[in-house]
């Protein structure tokens, strides 16, 4: 939805348009930022992967399908 322009642009910048050479990672609450946007994505074809150091998995894992955040108790 709101973040598939910035998919889309960065797919685009490859000549195959293959999504599985689009890697994300981060350090800390880019860590958290990486994971969020990984789990969020819904191409065709899966992302190439993601990678964090001191991260924490930012969203319940119940709602990793249908992409809501569910802050309560966090």
């Amino acid at each position: 939805a709101k973040n598939s322009k910035y998919y889309k642009s960065e797919i685009d910048k490859f000549d195959d348009g293959d999504p599985s050479r689009i890697f994300l990672g981060g350090y800390g609450s880019g860590a958290d930022m990486a994971l969020a946007t990984f789990v969020r994505y819904n191409g065709k074809k899966p992302l190439g992967g993601v990678f964090v150091i001191d991260g924490m998995v930012p969203l319940y894992q119940e709602n990793y399908r249908n992409g809501t955040v569910n802050f309560k108790n966090m």
